[in-house]
């Protein structure tokens, strides 16, 4: 993109919408333990309803955010679909030259990724508010107040909206109308985005439990406990077993239905981010930056590829391949079944969340900021776009559209332009 393109498209008015009052800035590490002012949540009252949004209001431009390092590379993300594997059905835009169709404020301050059932946007900010959007317009359908912050991204599946907070508090909203169907209070803040999963919702705390809710009641159907905080958690496309990781290294598959173990595998280290599962594997990424691919059959591990960066992104799975985002400027296409390097692309910056595969093609956000989508199969370069401000929520792929919810809470819509 050119600078005349850039400034044009910096200067491009944007729809502000104010999804709610009064609404203190959020912590800039939402990942910290104990940090008293993330849960506190904003001013507004908290009620079992939606709240309507205040009317629209025009904003003549709004200016890039400050260029600070995010303290929030290690929030755990959804990853799409029950597996986490980081494939999306959208293809997502194709074109060289993107352009906003629009863009509009959601909430103060977002990290997590949004979720989309097609029709509708959901995003979870850091102080714990709650938005649905239409992915149409971005026009807000409702609004909910959880006072109490979050660090993962909210579960989305049988017409409701799952979302934990650092209270130790899992919500379940109707999608359609925003209507509070439960609210069930567990052990520890909720460390993982929730898994949907046949029709169970798994979350993982801080203090150390893993539990099975009822998606519809929201009564618990099994609990693991330990002591070491859970951090991520993926499910088999027919709902048969979980799989789970954790601080203590170890890796986790269990019969979903009665949370039972069927085997547990030690990693050479901690893993921060959620496993990946698909048919026959099973995919850790270590904060070593070790990937290990373990048998799902049996939890032996098949191989393993060192080095390849500390506390990067969570692993991609598609058509064979495995992409990992490093944070060594790298973005590493590995073989599923050997871990051999297919090929490996060097970035300009940093990354600043987990790339996504969107038919055959892998976007990816970095610190620029800029947005980058690139060919899956050889690495190839043919979108480098300059961002308004910085995205550490991963790229939701919407049909012919690339949604982005920047840390500001403004959600933009890219299309070919």
């Amino acid at each position: 993109m050119t600078r005349t393109q850039n400034a044009n498209f910096r200067s491009l008015p944007i729809l502000a919408i104010l999804a709610v009052g009064a609404c203190g800035r959020a912590d800039e590490a939402p990942r910290k333990k104990g940090n008293n002012s993330a849960t506190r949540g904003p001013t507004a009252p908290m009620t079992s309803r939606s709240r309507t949004p205040p009317p629209p209001r025009r904003n003549p431009g709004l200016r890039p955010a400050a260029r600070h390092a995010p303290a929030t590379l290690a929030v755990v993300l959804s990853r799409g679909g029950s597996g986490r594997l980081g494939t999306f059905v959208g293809p997502g835009p194709r074109s060289r030259e993107l352009q906003a169709r629009y863009g509009v404020r959601l909430a103060q301050e977002v990290h997590a990724s949004a979720v989309s059932d097609g029709r509708a946007l959901f995003v979870v900010s850091t102080r714990g508010l709650v938005v649905a959007a239409r992915v149409s317009d971005g026009g807000v359908l409702w609004s909910h107040s959880t006072r109490a912050g979050s660090m993962a991204a909210p579960g989305l599946g049988g017409g409701r909206l799952f979302v934990g907070d650092r209270t130790g508090r899992v919500w379940c909203f109707d999608a359609k109308t925003g209507a509070v169907r439960w609210i069930r209070k567990v052990v520890g803040a909720i460390r993982t985005a929730p898994l949907v999963h046949a029709g169970r919702v798994v979350v993982g705390t801080l203090a150390g439990r893993l539990l099975a809710l009822d998606s519809a009641t929201g009564a618990v159907r099994w609990e693991l406990k330990q002591q070491r905080p859970f951090v991520g958690v993926a499910g088999s496309r027919d709902g048969s077993v979980v799989v789970v990781a954790s601080f203590d290294r170890r890796v986790r598959l269990l019969e979903a239905s009665t949370g039972r173990e069927v085997w547990t595998a030690m990693m050479t280290s901690s893993s921060h981010v959620a496993p990946v599962l698909t048919e026959r594997s099973v995919f850790t990424l270590c904060a070593s930056g070790e990937l290990i691919r373990l048998d799902r059959k049996t939890g032996q591990q098949v191989w393993s590829r060192p080095a390849l960066g500390f506390k990067s992104f969570p692993p991609t799975v598609a058509g064979g391949q495995i992409y990992v985002a490093s944070r060594k400027r790298l973005l590493y296409a590995l073989d599923v079944i050997t871990g051999e390097t297919r090929w490996v692309k060097p970035l300009v910056d940093l990354p600043s969340a987990a790339p996504v595969f969107a038919r055959d093609t892998l976007f990816l956000t970095t610190l620029g900021p800029r947005l980058l989508a690139i060919r899956a199969d050889n690495g190839g370069h043919y979108v480098d776009h300059a961002l308004p401000s910085r995205v550490v929520a991963e790229p939701l792929p919407l049909d012919d559209g690339l949604l982005l919810v920047d840390q500001r809470g403004i959600a933009t819509l890219y299309v070919k332009k």
